[in-house]
């Protein structure tokens, strides 16, 4: 049986990448490589503006950033963003403007769900994620009311 092993030579720089007034993507440049370097190398501000100028906005990066916006604020964040990155995908989940918006207002787990597994058709197991994020919603305000009981 074969193992995989991973080369993580093009991760691990030993060097920084050249400094040039225009910079070029370069798909082998990660995140992970200016960790290797001194603190007098650049500043974390430059870090984060390269990343940003070399890199294109992927759907795995696009999924990331929303990921951690649903975490961090919310799935009504995470609905506009998403919506703002990813209209066509929308666009094919509703064919309607009102659906989402009364999606955001009364279930935005369940709103959110539907987006990601709509867009082949609903079937199988994406019923059983549709009916834990409407589980979520209902739980929510289920929670909210009994917690005002008093």
């Amino acid at each position: 049986m074969k193992r995989h092993t991973t080369n993580y030579s093009s991760v691990l720089r030993t060097t920084p990448p050249p400094a040039s007034p225009q910079l070029s993507y370069d798909p082998d440049y990660t995140l992970a490589a200016p960790l290797c370097y001194s603190d007098n190398d650049f500043s974390l501000a430059e870090l984060f503006r390269r990343q940003f100028e070399s890199s294109l906005l992927t759907p795995q990066a696009i999924m990331c950033l929303f990921i951690t916006i649903l975490l961090l604020a919310g799935p009504r964040a995470g609905i506009l963003i998403w919506w703002l990155l990813d209209r066509a995908l929308w666009g094919q989940a509703f064919s309607r403007f009102l659906w989402p918006v009364l999606g955001f207002l009364f279930l935005p787990w369940t709103t959110l769900v539907y987006v990601y597994v709509s867009t082949g058709g609903v079937m199988g197991l994406e019923w059983v994620w549709l009916a834990l994020a409407l589980f979520i919603d209902i739980s929510s305000y289920a929670g909210s009311g009994y917690a005002h009981l008093d």
